[in-house]
């Protein structure tokens, strides 16, 4: 299928029918109540094969100091793309018509008159030579899915011993592990993280996180407490069918049980919810990745792309050596 049948366009609106169509086929992070986290600070677009609509995508742009920068919008996973599903008559054409898509995004982001490029594929994407063939520097993420539909027993029994281990230990310390819906309280918890660990995210779009989107049923937190003391949260979005880990930390008053404890709470509430799936939302950093692996989750592959002008490379090459 030649390339020139896809054409990108701005979606202008709240077109019911662009993120209705988003969501059913994307998921949790292409629908409107999603969207509406970035008032007017993301760009959307959609995909269309000869005037239909076939997927869509999602842009930030930012700036830091003098860097103009175009990324996945925050707290989101990727920045797409998400295709309609369909059947089709043979892998083959399957094969074709996702090159073309791929290769329309491609040359469309190589245009983007930006400093910094550095945006994460969404797992559906294995073709990434149309970003390759764009000169974007492709480098491979991993996340963990637990597959909530085996039983309880089976769940736990593929967890590290190291993570069993930690479970038992707050049990045994009578940590409590408390599902929440108190949005204003995890708000705290997290800037209170985010402040200590000097972690920059915007206030303005946190706010919006807990108070336009999150509601009970997309949402939930878990608190890890002794007594009254909050020791470590979490919080979690979800739709029917995926469940996300977005953020979490500690206050600094537990040990590295009560983190633990979060999650293992988490995957039994989503568990408990009939969700398929529950996400780590991925790490390849180092001790990240080990610890979400000994929960027992399915690795799952993905990439990131990364362009910036040749100056800017060789500098980021000091700073950002494994994608650039």
């Amino acid at each position: 299928m030649p390339s020139n049948t896809i054409d990108i366009q701005l979606i202008r609106d709240e077109s019911p029918f662009y993120y209705e169509a988003a969501e059913k086929h994307g998921g949790l992070f292409w629908g409107i109540q999603w969207r509406r986290i970035y008032y007017k600070n993301v760009e959307v677009y959609g995909i269309y094969n000869k005037n239909r609509l076939c997927g869509g995508f999602m842009l930030y742009r930012s700036k830091r100091v003098f860097l103009t920068m175009l990324t996945n919008p925050p707290f989101m996973p990727s920045f797409g793309p998400w295709l309609v599903k369909k059947e089709y008559s043979n892998f083959q054409k399957q094969r074709d018509f996702e090159r073309s898509v791929y290769t329309e995004i491609a040359k469309f982001l190589d245009q983007q008159r930006v400093k910094i490029k550095t945006l994460v594929l969404h797992p559906a994407v294995r073709d990434v030579l149309p970003f390759f063939w764009k000169q974007f520097k492709i480098s491979p993420q991993l996340t963990y899915r637990i597959d909530l539909t085996h039983s309880p027993d089976e769940i736990k029994k593929n967890l590290s011993g190291d993570k069993r281990n930690l479970i038992s230990k707050s049990k045994r310390k009578d940590y409590q592990a408390v599902i929440t819906y108190d949005y204003k309280k995890l708000e705290e918890q997290t800037k209170s993280y985010l402040d200590r660990k000097n972690i920059k995210v915007n206030p303005e779009l946190l706010h919006h996180l807990f108070y336009e989107f999150a509601n009970r049923n997309n949402s939930f937190g878990v608190m890890v407490k002794k007594d009254e003391t909050v020791l470590s949260f979490g919080f979690f979005v979800h739709n029917k069918r995926e469940c996300y880990y977005l953020f979490g930390g500690n206050s600094g008053n537990g040990d590295n049980s009560s983190g633990t404890f979060v999650l293992w709470k988490a995957i039994e509430q989503a568990k408990n919810k009939n969700i398929r799936w529950f996400d780590f939302e991925g790490s390849i950093i180092p001790n990240v990745e080990r610890y979400f692996s000994g929960f027992g989750g399915v690795p799952i592959d993905y990439y990131r792309i990364n362009k910036a002008s040749l100056f800017l490379e060789i500098l980021l090459k000091f700073f950002k050596r494994n994608i650039f």
